[in-house]
């Protein structure tokens, strides 16, 4: 992806008509990875919805209203923000939208908690995170530095104030186009998708990315293990009639079975190089992600730090559970629990 001498990715630089009255708006995020992401702005008789709203920073924010001004929108004009997931580079800036426009915003209910976990939840669910951490083989001088890190990151921010959480299979009439909310979790809990079937259009959010792998895997919100559903997800949706798949992350998609094959098959490889990591004594998720993120490169294991090593196990947890649900490796607990090769 090409980047300007600010490091920002300079795909995310203008809007983008995509079909009559969709246009993807690409909002710049200078200290994200993939340097930036998407919203999708959707005109009907009432005005604009939009579907993600980027982060709450001030070049992200600058950019929805140079977009918007550039199609000639008025911010007030936007009556709904639909919400893809709860991760901050999608919703951040959902409240400022909220207050600035009077639009009511929607978030899938599993979503309302994540998106400001822990700290959404008070003291309960930092136990509880401390707990999970622990139980995954997290040392004990990492769990206090991540629970502070997290507690002082979230306290910056105000829990999204939706005025609608959704539970999938709601239709969403916008104009042209008669939206089905698709709850897509795997991503997060309470990720959707946006799908016309008629107009043969997928809004994914992180669901179904070229750009990078979405992150799947185990967090203390998870009801169980998402990896098998998101994977079933994804073969479906590569069986619908769909043209063009807009996604949270770069360009869009035209073939999207191409996609979702290469997403399957990271899956697998991820599986096969856990496996090829085992040995006959137990090992923690912790130890193992630490291995799997062992090479040089962007994105080392000495490079992650607080959410992203919390993300990275949470990945590791996925496969290794579904190893053992299948008998590959052996799964036990005493205090933290660890894996190991079948004897």
């Amino acid at each position: 992806m090409p980047h300007d001498a600010a490091g920002v990715a300079t795909e995310y630089v203008g809007t983008l008509q995509i079909a009559p009255d969709l246009w993807r708006l690409g909002l710049p995020i200078e200290r994200h990875s993939l340097g930036g992401a998407n919203a999708y702005l959707i005109r009907d008789r009432e005005g604009y919805a939009l579907f993600d709203c980027g982060a709450d920073v001030a070049e992200c924010s600058a950019a929805l209203d140079d977009q918007l001004a550039a199609l000639g929108v008025p911010l007030d004009a936007i009556h709904t923000v639909v919400l893809s997931h709860g991760h901050g580079d999608h919703c951040g800036g959902a409240n400022v939208v909220r207050e600035r426009s009077g639009a009511r915003t929607m978030l899938h209910e599993r979503d309302a908690q994540f998106a400001g976990y822990p700290n959404v939840g008070g003291e309960p669910h930092r136990r509880q995170l401390v707990a999970w951490l622990a139980r995954y083989g997290f040392p004990d001088d990492e769990v206090g530095a991540l629970i502070d890190a997290m507690t002082a990151l979230d306290r910056q921010h105000e829990p999204i104030r939706a005025d609608r959480l959704l539970v999938g299979g709601e239709v969403l009439e916008l104009g042209e186009y008669r939206f089905e909310v698709l709850w897509t979790p795997g991503h997060t809990p309470g990720h959707v998708c946006l799908y016309d079937p008629t107009k043969r259009i997928l809004l994914c959010g992180d669901h179904i990315l070229e750009v990078v792998a979405p992150n799947v895997g185990f967090h203390p919100l998870s009801d169980g293990n998402p990896l098998p559903g998101y994977l079933d997800s994804l073969r479906d949706l590569a069986s619908r009639e769909i043209d063009v798949t807009l996604p949270g992350h770069g360009a869009p998609i035209a073939d999207l079975a191409r996609p979702v094959a290469e997403l399957v098959r990271r899956q697998q490889d991820r599986q096969s190089q856990l496996l090829s990591l085992m040995t006959t004594a137990p090992q923690t998720a912790y130890a193992l992600a630490s291995q799997v993120w062992a090479q040089r490169g962007r994105r080392n294991w000495s490079g992650l730090q607080g959410h992203l090593r919390r993300n990275a196990v949470g990945t590791v947890v996925a496969h290794v559970e579904l190893l053992a649900e299948r008998g590959d490796i052996v799964r036990s607990e005493d205090g933290a629990v660890g894996y190991r090769l079948v004897r």
